[in-house]
């Protein structure tokens, strides 16, 4: 999944938001 990859960057870069909705799916 493309959208897991491009959280994880999030989460790396400070989105936690992201990460969070990523970990629910």
């Amino acid at each position: 999944f493309r959208a897991y990859q491009c959280s994880f960057v999030h989460c790396r870069s400070g989105v936690n938001e992201w990460a969070v909705v990523v970990e629910m799916i």
